[in-house]
């Protein structure tokens, strides 16, 4: 058959090819195997592929076409062709869809234009194709306070982009206040750490200037974090939690004096005996009410949680550095600096707080000055055990992120033991002391494994191998150097003074 441009092409049946191509219109209709018309020029070999729907651009000229397809009886004088022969030499068989959708796409023909055909998308090099966020193949680390100027300098120039640059950024104008900014994250979370320490240390310090040795802080700070927990846990109420967490440790306390001052049971195994219970118990009330919970886990509203987060001063938090280094804090740090202010002035400049120093030194000396032992004694083990729960509950609300965990206190009630040694029994040297202590526990996240090449267990062990020194080196000090009380760890009975 010949076209308008004089082309040769040989007739094929419309009906074979659409049963080839699976036309759901014909469904009535068997299936049947296309069968190819016989050529009497010699076989070539068909291949059976899906049909290329790739517009490829007309030849100018065509020679010899194959005669095995034939065009369709229906096909119209001015419809596209059957089939052409690729540049390369192979043939792209006719797919009646994509015909009809050139038909109904067809332009006006006395256009006489055509319309170009979009260029091929260009392949960009695999460089390019990679995300904005991705970095190089080196890993990156993000800097620390040992890191070197030149060290800087070279990790900036390595980076792409990331939630690391904004490190790199503060060296753009030298690497002195990306230091600064690193040593003020650090301080920060030093004193945050130690904030627990701090409670302990003075609750502690009030009740051994008594002459009462309490080794029961771990038990008392545990009974406050469980019951100042619970109470935030279902009143929202964060001052609530603060108050409650207080009672809880001046119960726990009370039990100690009356076993103690009243009893006159050994203190040593009385501080101990409270500490198993308080564990014990925190934990009991704790898995009891996580059983009892819908959701399987205990975690305070939202309310309390926001109440805890660090107080914002209009002005004094906005000063660079000092602002976030003095006026950024949760509220649990001013109150614990603030008691042991207090607590200080007390114990230096008060009638009370005298009396409470000639007891812990000699209780029959005081007696007979007409102190009353007993009643100075359960007042000053009391309050300790009160400053004891807050800094308990500091554990379950902040060092825990308000999620319930058991034995939430963590050995910070021993170290606080050994703080009170440390403070030299000055309530305005725990300030110091915790700080210091509380630097040691957050050592492991500012240095380096590049640096110090030390285990992580190595840096959760520092707190407790500093105690045991300070215990040590306390023992080797001139005791006129120190502030021990002369009658700590003695029961006082009236009768033998």
């Amino acid at each position: 058959m010949n076209d308008n441009t004089g082309n040769e092409y040989q007739e094929f049946d419309l009906e074979d090819i659409l049963k080839e191509f699976g036309d759901d219109s014909r469904d009535e209709e068997p299936a049947q195997e296309p069968e190819l018309q016989s050529s009497p020029e010699p076989a070539q070999e068909q291949t059976l592929s899906e049909p290329d729907v790739t517009e490829q651009p007309e030849p100018a000229a065509v020679d010899a076409l194959p005669q095995d397809i034939a065009e369709p009886e229906e096909a119209s004088a001015d419809s596209a062709p059957a089939g052409e022969t690729a540049p390369g030499g192979d043939t792209i068989r006719f797919d009646p869809v994509t015909a009809e959708a050139d038909a109904q796409g067809q332009t006006d023909e006395t256009d006489g234009e055509q319309t170009p055909e979009a260029p091929p998308a260009q392949e960009l090099p695999p460089d390019r194709l990679k995300p904005a966020f991705e970095v190089e193949e080196e890993f990156i680390p993000a800097p620390s306070l040992f890191t070197s100027r030149s060290r800087l300098k070279e990790l900036k120039k390595k980076l792409v982009s990331g939630p690391e640059k904004r490190y790199y950024e503060l060296s753009e104008q030298g690497t002195g206040r990306l230091q600064v900014a690193l040593l003020v994250t650090a301080l920060i979370a030093a004193v945050g750490a130690g904030t627990p320490l701090l409670f302990g240390t003075v609750g502690e310090i009030l009740t051994e200037k008594t002459g009462h040795l309490n080794l029961g802080v771990e038990g008392m700070m545990s009974i406050g974090a469980c019951i100042g927990f619970m109470v935030g846990y279902y009143t929202d109420n964060f001052f609530l939690a603060l108050l409650f967490a207080a009672i809880a440790g001046a119960c726990s306390a009370l039990i100690y004096a009356v076993l103690t001052v009243t009893f006159m049971a050994n203190q040593n195994v009385t501080g101990l005996t409270l500490t198993i219970f308080g564990i014990g118990f925190a934990n009991f009330i704790g898995i009891f009410v996580l059983n009892k919970s819908p959701e399987g886990t205990l975690k305070l509203p939202e309310r309390i949680t926001a109440a805890m987060r660090g107080i914002h001063i209009p002005g004094l938090s906005d000063i660079p550095v000092i602002g976030e280094l003095l006026f950024s804090y949760s509220p649990f740090v001013y109150i614990g600096i603030i008691i042991a202010v207090i607590c200080a002035y007390y114990l230096n400049r008060t009638k009370e707080g005298l009396n409470l120093k000639a007891i812990g030194e000699n209780p029959g000396a005081a007696d007979a000055a007409g102190i009353k032992i007993t009643k100075v004694k359960y007042i000053n083990i009391i309050l300790g055990g009160a400053i004891c729960g807050i800094g308990g509950v500091y554990c379950s609300m902040i060092i825990n992120g308000g999620v319930w965990i058991s034995d939430n206190v963590g050995g910070l009630g021993w170290i606080a033991v050994a703080l009170v040694i440390f403070a030299n029994w000055q309530p305005s040297y725990a300030i110091l002391g915790s700080f210091v202590f509380g630097a040691l526990r957050v050592l492991k996240y500012y240095i380096p494994q590049s640096v110090f090449p030390f285990p992580i267990a190595f840096y959760d062990m520092l707190p407790f191998l500093m105690t045991a020194l300070v215990l040590v080196i306390s023992s080797m000090r001139k005791s006129g150097r120190i502030n021990l009380p002369a009658a700590l760890g003695l029961n006082y009975f009236r009768e033998e003074r």
